[in-house]
C-alpha cells in the first residue's frame, strides 16, 4: 500500500509565530505547564482577536529515545463519555489511559504493532485495533483485556459500535461485524482492489443508519449493507474506472434524508441514502471526513485547502490555502475549526469566515486529527506527545 504524498501550496502573506518547543518527559508521568507558559502563541495578525487555546498539560506517549521507521502519529485520542479519562495509541504498539484532570496515567496497555487506531469507547470498553491484524476490547477502567480478534490485515480505522454489534474496516478492504460483547464473529463483507491500481494508504470508517451499514472500499465503491447480516443492498461506483485514484477513505456523513460521501478524485457526492441516487457534488481533489454544524460541511483537500460548502447547495462559503499539504480532517470546537498540520502541527480557524487565528507548533508537525471534549482539546503531535488544551469561548 503506497501513502499518497499531497500537493504543496504557498499562504500570501503569513508571517508564521516563533515556534514554542516542549520537550518530552517520562512515560505517564504528567508535565503541567505553569500559567505564564501555557499561552499558545498567535497567529500575527489585525484579525487575530481571539486566544483559542490553552495547554493545560502534556504527557509523552513513547520513549523519547525509541526509534520508529514511521514518524507520524495517525491515531486521534478519544475520551470517556463523562470526559474524566482520555485514550491514546502509540507506534510501539502501546495503549494509554490518562486521568483528563491530572494527566496521570491509569492504565497502559501494549499489542505488537503501531496503534493508528482512534479508539471507540463504549458501554464501559475500549475498542481500538493494532497494525498487528487484532481488534481490541479492553475494559475502560482499569484496561484489562476482554478479547481480541483477529483480522487478516492491519485495523487502522475507528470501530464502530451500533447497539451489540462493533464494525471495522481492514486495510485490504475487508468490513467485519462483531459481537461487541464477545469478539464472536457475526458477518463480513470484502472487495477487491483492481490489478494494477495503486492504494492510497487509509480506510473509511463506516457509518450506520437504522439497520443500514454504509462503507467505502478502495475500488471506488460506496456499499450499503444489511446491519443484521452484512448482505449488500446497493452498490455506487463514486470514481470512474478511468481516475487514477479510486479510494473512498472519507467517513459516509447522514444528514436528514441526504448521505454525504467523497472518492479521492470524484469529490464531495450527495446521495439518496437508499438508493445511492446521486443528487450533486462539489469537485475536489482528495477530501478529508467531514465536520458538519449551521448548515455547512468543512473539510480539508489533498492540495493543502480548507473549505466550507452549503451543505444543500453544494457551493463554497470560503476557502483558506495552507502553505503545504499534510492536513488531517477538521475538527469543530466552538465557533473555531482545528485542523492538523504535517508542518504547522496545528492550526485554529474561525469556521465562519475561514480566517487563521492560531498556530501551535511544538516541532515534528501533526497527522491525527484532534478530539473534543466539552471545553477541552486533547491532541497528539508526531512526536508522540500528547497535549491537554482549555478551549478559549
Amino acid at each position: 500500500m503506497i501513502s499518497l504524498c499531497k500537493t504543496r501550496l504557498i499562504i500570501a502573506g503569513v508571517l508564521l509565530p516563533a515556534i514554542f518547543f516542549l520537550s518530552c518527559n517520562q512515560i505517564g508521568k504528567s508535565v503541567f505547564v505553569p500559567p505564564e507558559k501555557n499561552v499558545l502563541p498567535d497567529y500575527q495578525s489585525s484579525a487575530a482577536k481571539h486566544r483559542v487555546l490553552t495547554i493545560i498539560w502534556r504527557n509523552a506517549l513513547v520513549d523519547p529515545d525509541n526509534i520508529s521507521l514511521d514518524r507520524h502519529h495517525h491515531g486521534t485520542p478519544s475520551t470517556s463519555q463523562d470526559g474524566r479519562l482520555v485514550y491514546a495509541g502509540g507506534n510501539d504498539g502501546s495503549v494509554h489511559c490518562f486521568d483528563t484532570k491530572t494527566g496521570k496515567l491509569v492504565w497502559r496497555k501494549f499489542t505488537r504493532g503501531p496503534v493508528e487506531s482512534e479508539p471507540t469507547v463504549s458501554g464501559g470498553i475500549v475498542y481500538v485495533g493494532s497494525s498487528d491484524g487484532n481488534l481490541y476490547a479492553f475494559r475502560a477502567s482499569d484496561g484489562e483485556l476482554l478479547w481480541k480478534y483477529r483480522t487478516a490485515g492491519s485495523v487502522p480505522g475507528r470501530p464502530v459500535v451500533a447497539g451489540d454489534n462493533v464494525i471495522i474496516m481492514t486495510h485490504l478492504n475487508n468490513l467485519i461485524c462483531l459481537d461487541a460483547n464477545t469478539g464472536k464473529w457475526r458477518w463480513g463483507y470484502r472487495r477487491d482492489v483492481p490489478v494494477g491500481r495503486i492504494q492510497i494508504k487509509g480506510v473509511a470508517n463506516p457509518a450506520v443508519l437504522d439497520n443500514l451499514v454504509y462503507a467505502g472500499f478502495s475500488d471506488g465503491a460506496l456499499v450499503s449493507l444489511s446491519l443484521k447480516d452484512g448482505s449488500p443492498q446497493e452498490v455506487k461506483h463514486l470514481s470512474d474506472k478511468n481516475d487514477r485514484f479510486l479510494d473512498v477513505d472519507t467517513d459516509p456523513l447522514l444528514l436528514d434524508d441526504t448521505l454525504y460521501v467523497a472518492s479521492f478524485t470524484s469529490g464531495i457526492l450527495t446521495l439518496d441514502p437508499i438508493s445511492l441516487e446521486e443528487r450533486w457534488r462539489f469537485k475536489a481533489e482528495g477530501p478529508s471526513s467531514l465536520a458538519h454544524q449551521d448548515g455547512l460541511l468543512y473539510f480539508t483537500t489533498a492540495d493543502a485547502k480548507v473549505v466550507a460548502l452549503d451543505a444543500k447547495l453544494g457551493k463554497p462559503v470560503w476557502t483558506f490555502s495552507a502553505r503545504k499539504g499534510g492536513l488531517s480532517r477538521p475538527v469543530l470546537a466552538d465557533r473555531w475549526l482545528l485542523v492538523s498540520s504535517e508542518e504547522y502541527s496545528l492550526m485554529a480557524l474561525d469556521r465562519f469566515n475561514g480566517t487563521l487565528v492560531q498556530l501551535f507548533n511544538p516541532g515534528k508537525g501533526a497527522s491525527a486529527a484532534p478530539a473534543v471534549s466539552g471545553s477541552r482539546v486533547f491532541w497528539v503531535s508526531n512526536g508522540e506527545t500528547l497535549y491537554n488544551m482549555e478551549l478559549v469561548q
